[in-house]
């Protein structure tokens, strides 16, 4: 679809316009609302009304983030090269330049140049925020993890660095994955690629295929996808990610990623309960819904799992704190709700300490002598030595998924207090362990479920019927094995037809 000038039309005049714009932009604002693939139509809609952006010529070569050197682009117009859909009408009749994307350089478009000669090696492009063993954590992990078992069938697996250069060494971070992949062989048919310096073209082959891991990741895919024969992607889905932006743009594009083409791979049975039944996006295709392959997080019993303790010993509640890299945990609804506990005397006739974990922060007074205070990381092991030692664990999360924390401590059958969000409910978290109290996200509904935590805490053998009752996989190659299925037919089916 393009957009015609209207030359020969008069433009109205600017009383018009404003209220003009103020109707459509409110349209605009209700189409997004009920169904994110309406927003591009209705966009473009506004644009051509009101006359905002003029006739250009397709581009001839990929979008970059920064000037590009001179080099060999492949001369391939976006406008030839893709079969447009009902979601990307509007997106595809605008000129893409790079410039565009200064104000928003999280999701800014990849530099990209088409090598011929790569079309006989079709490879999975997986797109990772950072290729630094200080990037590594859970979500990373997961798309590693994932993709280098997918690797070790052989599939050739190029991994971009996308919004940080990747660390000079990649022995440390190969060895990373390998030990997530519970694989010794380093594979030749896997690289790491330098995609952040958007001034440098990366080489890609035609018939190659994009796996993306975030929404950001998914919007540099669909600006890419133009390039490429191949129109579909994977999506790793591991949160529902607009979540993390207040109402915004990047608001915006992180729903417009799921009403693209793409094969769901949904890490945890809630969150794909989430997607489903709110419609978001081309999860509302009951088609697109059936084929969503769902990962049922593993939580590894070697680390997590439940110790004696003795009934003298001094007893501990652990708050997962992060008070300023996630808003999401709630770190002033969690304090709040351990000051209000304090008061009302739910700690007394046994000896506690607080202890926070997540984030670095000043002790904390909570009254009565109590003080929250700040637990430094001491790695995977350390971590999961202090979970063990914990009687109750106050993790919250306003988002669908129920986060890894309260997992890990139901194996160790200590007692969670957690909130309750959308499918999230208080029952459906009973069902993951009995050991997962949910509440409302009140600081006194908090504080009251605490009060059920910690005198369930000194019921042990509660807490071991609960930790019995988590019945999430043990390990990783039992997680990953249908999504392993999924990703490997879906690279079959589009590579023999490329």
């Amino acid at each position: 679809m393009s957009i015609s000038p209207k030359s020969s039309s008069p433009k109205p005049s600017p009383l018009k316009s404003v209220k003009r714009l103020s109707q459509l932009t409110l349209n605009l604002g209700r189409a997004a609302k009920r169904n994110p693939r309406m927003f591009g139509r209705r966009l473009e809609s506004l644009v051509k009304e009101l006359g905002v952006i003029t006739p250009y010529t397709a581009p001839t070569k990929p979008v970059a983030h920064k000037p590009a050197p001179k080099t060999k682009i492949a001369k391939t117009s976006i406008a030839a090269k893709s079969k447009s859909t009902p979601h990307d009408d509007a997106a595809q009749s605008l000129k893409l330049n790079s410039s565009f994307y200064d104000i928003m350089p999280l999701c800014a478009p990849l530099s990209i140049q088409i090598d011929p000669e790569l079309a006989k090696t079709p490879t999975l492009n997986v797109l990772i925020p950072g290729m630094k063993m200080e990037a590594m954590s859970g979500g990373p992990n997961t798309a590693l993890s994932l993709t280098y078992r997918l690797a070790k069938h052989g599939i050739p697996v190029r991994y971009l660095s996308v919004n940080a250069p990747p660390d000079s060494d990649h022995g440390p971070v190969f060895q990373h994955i390998m030990n997530l992949a519970g694989h010794d062989e380093k594979l030749e048919w896997v690289s790491i690629v330098d995609a952040d310096n958007r001034a440098v073209p990366i080489s890609l082959g035609e018939n190659d295929i994009f796996f993306a891991t975030a929404w950001w990741t998914a919007q540099m895919v669909k600006q890419a996808l133009p390039l490429f024969d191949v129109k579909k992607f994977i999506y790793l889905i591991q949160d529902f990610e607009p979540g993390l932006h207040d109402f915004s743009s990047y608001y915006a594009l992180a729903m417009d990623s799921y009403g693209l083409d793409f094969l769901p791979l949904v890490n945890h049975p809630i969150l794909a309960e989430h997607y489903i039944r709110d419609k978001i996006g081309n999860f509302e295709n009951p088609e697109f819904a059936e084929r969503t392959t769902v990962i049922d997080p593993a939580i590894d019993r070697t680390l997590f799992h439940m110790i004696p303790k003795s009934k003298t010993a001094k007893k501990r509640l652990l708050f997962y704190a992060r008070p300023t890299v996630a808003k999401r945990n709630m770190f002033e609804l969690g304090v709040i709700a351990l000051k209000i506990a304090v008061a009302n005397d739910i700690f007394k006739g046994q000896e506690w300490e607080f202890i926070g974990m997540g984030e670095a922060f000043h002790p904390i007074p909570l009254g009565d002598g109590h003080v929250l205070e700040c637990a430094p990381w001491k790695g995977m092991e350390g971590y999961a030595q202090q979970m063990r030692e914990t009687d109750v664990l106050l993790s919250l999360m306003y988002a669908p998924h129920p986060s890894y924390p309260p997992l890990e401590m139901a194996a160790c059958g200590g007692i969670t207090v957690t909130n309750t969000f959308g499918v999230k409910t208080t029952d459906r978290m009973q069902k993951v362990s009995e050991n997962i109290l949910a509440c409302e996200p009140t600081p006194e509904i908090i504080a009251k479920t605490i009060r059920v935590a910690v005198e369930t805490s000194n019921n042990h053998k509660a807490r071991k019927i609960g930790a019995e009752s988590f019945k999430a996989p043990k390990n990783w190659d039992e997680s990953f094995a249908d999504a392993e299925i999924s990703a490997l037919n879906f690279w079959n089916q589009h590579v023999n037809q490329s």
